[in-house]
């Protein structure tokens, strides 16, 4: 709760939303994100959302591909990767194989 204070103190506005380090989060550390007065959070690539574990691309893992980068902002990437023939096409787009 101090550094939120401090941030707003040192901005002049209200800070809302929290941004994990490194994206990563934990049921606990939503808690403590709630309990510190931020409204929501956001994490990189979360499969799971609420409101604090809303989700991020991390742009560095699309290694530049254009198609990859939309099947993620849309949320398509984490349905095909449910499906063993759907993670052979993403292995494929990144340049790879599954």
């Amino acid at each position: 709760m101090e550094s939120k204070s401090a941030l707003e103190a040192l901005t002049g506005s209200e800070i809302n939303v929290f941004c994990y380090p490194y994206g990563q989060s934990t049921p606990m550390l939503h808690d403590m994100v709630m309990q510190a007065g931020y409204s929501a959070a956001i994490g990189i690539e979360q499969e799971e959302h609420t409101l604090f574990n809303l989700s991020r691309v991390n742009s560095a893992r699309t290694k530049n591909s254009s198609l990859l980068w939309r099947l993620k902002v849309s949320g398509v990437y984490y349905r095909l990767l449910g499906n063993r023939a759907s993670r052979r096409l993403i292995g494929y787009v990144r340049g790879g194989s599954y």
